[in-house]
């Protein structure tokens, strides 16, 4: 059956009216908190919470100063939502929020923050747990900006316009340091893995 230009036209349309009709589900906690009801907040830090705490993990490095940063995170919330504009999604500007903390943060100076041991998921053999922790390893070689893309990106698994929005950048953007990033990341991995066998050798 072949489908008429015309419907096809209709047929985007609708989805974009769609789209656009569809509010914002934080708006109304952000509502509620702006008039006084300081549980609204609490339930919008349950929404976003995880999301927060595993961004700042991949992009630290490690569970302490992800909690930390992750508190970070909430307590600029809280100070900044009565200046919060609705140019965004509020799940966005939380997550611009986020990547802003991580990049800006000074890293711990203690070498053994490194090596903490984090609960591992139920099931997880040693071995994922290993792989994971060096994974999270390689990505703090990589540049501020490069990290972040990555990580929202795939760890996150955010769309290239919806990382685009929380980096403030351009989807073009993302795309050229995406694949930067990408290159990078092989190449430690390749490093990293060559000198394993080099030592076991």
């Amino acid at each position: 059956m072949q489908i008429s230009e015309g419907a096809m036209l209709i047929d985007r349309t609708e989805k974009q009216v769609l789209l656009e009709s569809v509010e914002d589900r934080d708006l109304p906690l952000v509502r509620r908190f702006l008039a006084g009801e300081e549980r609204a907040f609490d339930e919008l830090v349950g929404r976003h919470q995880s999301f927060v705490y595993h961004t700042c993990l991949h992009m630290l490095g490690n569970p302490s100063d992800a909690e930390d940063a992750a508190q970070d995170v909430f307590v600029a919330v809280y100070k900044a939502l009565p200046r919060f504009g609705k140019r965004s999604k509020v799940s966005t500007w939380i997550y611009r929020i986020t990547v802003n903390q991580c990049i800006s943060r000074r890293r711990r100076p203690c070498p053994e923050t490194q090596a903490e041991i984090e609960p591992a998921e139920q099931g997880e053999r040693i071995e994922e747990i290993e792989k994971r922790r060096n994974v999270r390893r390689l990505l703090q070689r990589l540049a501020p900006h490069y990290r972040a893309v990555l990580v929202l990106k795939y760890y996150r698994e955010l769309s290239y316009d919806e990382t685009a929005q929380v980096l403030g950048w351009s989807p073009e953007k993302v795309k050229c340091y995406l694949h930067r990033a990408r290159n990078l990341f092989k190449r430690f991995y390749e490093e990293d893995s060559a000198d394993e066998v080099l030592q076991g050798s």
